[in-house]
């Protein structure tokens, strides 16, 4: 089991034994599942996933699947620099550390891993992303972000510090060649690297999206291998930045030393997949991810925050009681945790007190034990107070309702049900009729012949306009303005009687019109923007995803009703319901579906000669596995090749010009996508007659050398 490797040496043996259990599979599934989350579920060996979280400035929620949205916000790692102080730094981490463990208290709160601190240099003001940088200086950086990193990797997270490395500038950063000579890279563009690497013991390491000088960053062997781990000696994983299909290249990335993809790379490990170099490759990958996640919180298996340590509290309406007759009910309902106290502590061991400035009927008393009892002196209709139980710190409370009736018998008006939003302008109806005539000992007699019970709003109350009140107790109409939490009384008659009130809220609401639809249909990898139906609405409407729904990885719904991001997975037909919000309507929810296909990423053809062996692949296309390669429907190749269905085009064409053809990448279930490719092909290289040169040339010493002009003439308007 993983927990059996914690605190373990790198290179400990055990380490060996452990990925010996692990098949090719799994090995890729740990190196090619990256976005937002490392590790996978595998329970049998005690490896599970990790949410890795975004952003220097707080965990942030950018709707991958974590819980508890956007939590406490710090200000700018600028701000931090600018005050030189390394404990205040130490202290963010483990600030950050403390929200990491515990979350929200819900399960998909916490978040072992974090996309955070960033070391990137203040290179130019106009950086895109200079907020998330400390300054201009390489070593300010490395030592204040080591800092936050030890702070936080003592609470158990493992921060990937980036954007590792020479990654200057936001705009066009994808595939930028970025040129240094080594002593300024050494200097300043890696030195907040190394310090935290040498000084803060991270873990975690994103490497970018440029390329240093022509080679991707997040591929290089230099930088990864030879300088981060060989010369620095790091241990731990190295996660690329958002890793974009034909750009990224996750068979590159494992051998020059990176470990997992941030995106759905499984299906590109393609190249050479079960050579030793591969499988060792994936298997130094495996090795330190599961290294770094046996040293962190990701291991922790008990409760984000502490469980509730005593049982709900439900308060009741008790049974109704008689003046000067004795009285007994028990509302000792609290159970007390055994996960917690074990057995030593029991559901008897809890006190119930009643809550401050609550009070019983006059005659009435509770005990710790949770007993009501006594002897009622006063009648009271609809009496409500509340109960605490408590055991040691921990306690729970609820609301209680008791009515005690004279022997000669009383009218009960008690209800525990308000009346439902009534909206505007549509037919309402509610019953208030819930009043009884309560007799002790009466006979069937009797109660038969107890008078009617008649309702009315009571003197100086009014029901909000257009609602009506009838004598047998239906609230009816059509409410004509909008109102919040509105309080008016009953009052409930009987010839006989003494009246009883009862009071009641409503609430009178808007009516919110809410439909769902099908998106537009996305692509992995590839930004994402569409619109929801907007309500119809009088106010302002802002729009959420429904606790327990979710939107594909990747994209993230605004309040105002905009979906946008990067889908990080292919779904077909995923279905999600959005919560529609406004002041003064209730909540709408409406069931909205979308489709995230297959990308095509852009290949260029190289240029083939006829007649000539010609071999390239175009198996670009990303998001799922097993995907098939073939030509469009009336699409065609040049004579002499073909397609293979993993993408492959080869053969030797018969045929010379400029061909152009569509291909489709495909796998069933889920939106394909196609790419238009142009293709040249030369005719063969023409070899000149010298031959003939000779034999002019000795005819004629003028005849020739106007021959051999031509000939030059003739090459060089080939070689134009």
């Amino acid at each position: 089991m993983l927990n059996d490797l914690i605190g373990l040496a790198y290179e400990d043996p055990l380490w060996d034994t452990f990925l010996n259990q692990l098949s090719v599979d799994t090995l890729k599934k740990l190196a090619g599942r990256g976005s937002y989350r490392s590790g996978i579920d595998m329970p049998s060996l005690g490896i599970s996933v990790a949410i890795n979280a975004d952003s220097p400035a707080g965990w942030v929620n950018w709707s991958y699947g974590t819980g508890g949205g956007v939590n406490t916000l710090y200000a700018s790692d600028t701000i931090l620099a600018a005050t030189f102080n390394k404990d205040l730094a130490y202290q963010k981490g483990r600030m950050i550390g403390n929200e990491a463990l515990f979350g929200n208290g819900g399960p998909k709160s916490r978040y072992p891993g974090w996309y955070a601190p960033a070391v990137n240099i203040h290179r130019s003001a106009f950086g895109g992303r200079n907020f998330e940088y400390f300054s201009e200086d390489g070593y300010l950086s490395g030592i204040l972000a080591a800092e936050i990193v030890k702070g936080a990797q003592e609470k158990g997270v493992f921060p990937f510090v980036k954007h590792f490395g020479v990654n200057e500038q936001e705009i066009y950063r994808v595939g930028l060649m970025t040129w240094a000579n080594e002593q300024s890279m050494r200097e300043i563009y890696l030195k907040g690297f190394e310090l935290t690497v040498k000084e803060g013991k991270t873990r975690g390491i994103m490497s970018s999206l440029n390329r240093i000088g022509t080679e991707w960053a997040g591929g290089s062997y230099a930088l990864l291998t030879q300088i981060l781990r060989d010369e620095w000696g790091f241990r731990g994983t190295v996660v690329t930045d958002s890793y974009l299909g034909g750009y990224s290249n996750i068979n590159q990335m494992i051998r020059a030393g990176g470990d997992l993809s941030l995106g759905d790379a499984v299906g590109g490990i393609n190249f050479n997949s079960t050579s030793a170099t591969t499988i060792t490759a994936l298997r130094r990958a495996a090795h330190n991810i599961l290294y770094t996640h046996a040293n962190s919180m990701a291991m922790n298996t008990g409760y984000s925050t502490t469980p509730a340590a005593l049982s709900a509290y439900d308060g009741a309406l008790l049974e109704v009681g008689i003046v000067d007759v004795s009285y007994t009910v028990n509302v000792a309902t609290v159970k007390v945790n055994k996960e917690i106290f074990g057995d030593s502590v029991t559901d008897d061991m809890i006190e119930y007190r009643l809550k401050d400035e609550s009070v019983l009927p006059l005659g009435l008393t509770l005990s710790l034990n949770g007993v009501i009892s006594g002897t009622p002196q006063e009648e009271v209709n609809n009496h409500q107070f509340m109960v605490v139980a408590s055991y040691g710190s921990y306690s729970r409370e609820a609301n209680f309702t008791i009515s005690i009736s004279s022997s000669n018998g009383t009218i009960i008006y008690q209800s525990e049900i308000q009346p439902p939003i009534a909206l505007i302008g549509q037919v309402y109806e509610f019953s208030v009729a819930t009043a009884t005539i309560f007799k002790p000992d009466a006979t069937q007699a009797e109660i038969d012949s107890f008078p009617e019970i008649v309702y009315s709003v009571k003197n100086g109350h009014a029901l909000p306009e257009g609602l009506t009140l009838s004598n047998e107790g239906l609230l009816s109409g059509k409410a004509k303005k909008q109102i919040d939490n509105y309080e008016f009384v009953i009052v409930a008659s009987a010839l006989g009687f003494k009246d009883r009130e009862t009071t009641f809220k409503i609430s009178v609401y808007n009516t919110l019109n809410f439909e769902g639809k099908t998106m537009m249909n996305g692509k992995f990898g590839q930004r994402y923007l569409d619109q929801i139906n907007l309500a119809q609405s009088t106010n302002e409407v802002t729009y959420s995803i429904k606790s327990g729904s979710s939107l594909p990885q990747g994209l993230t719904l605004t309040p105002k009703g905009i979906i946008i991001g990067q889908p990080n997975e292919v779904v077909s037909n995923h279905e999600f319901i959005v919560v529609a919000k406004s002041d003064f309507a209730s909540e709408v929810e409406a069931t909205y579906t979308i489709s995230i296909g297959i990308a095509y990423n852009k290949v260029s053809m190289k240029h083939g000669i006829r007649n000539q062996n010609y071999e390239q692949l175009i198996n670009t296309a990303q998001g799922v596995r097993d995907i098939t390669y073939q030509l469009k429907s009336g699409s065609s190749l040049p004579e002499g090749l073909s397609l293979s269905s993993d993408g492959k085009v080869s053969g030797k064409p018969t045929e010379s010009g400029i061909f152009t053809f569509t291909v489709e990448a495909v796998n069933e279930g889920y939106e394909s996508d196609d790419i238009t490719l142009t293709l040249f092909i030369d005719n063969e290289p023409v070899k000149p007659n010298v031959t003939m040169i000779v034999v002019i040339s000795s005819m004629s010493g003028v005849i020739g050398i106007g021959a051999i002009t031509g000939l030059i003439l003739f090459r060089r308007k080939r070689i134009l």
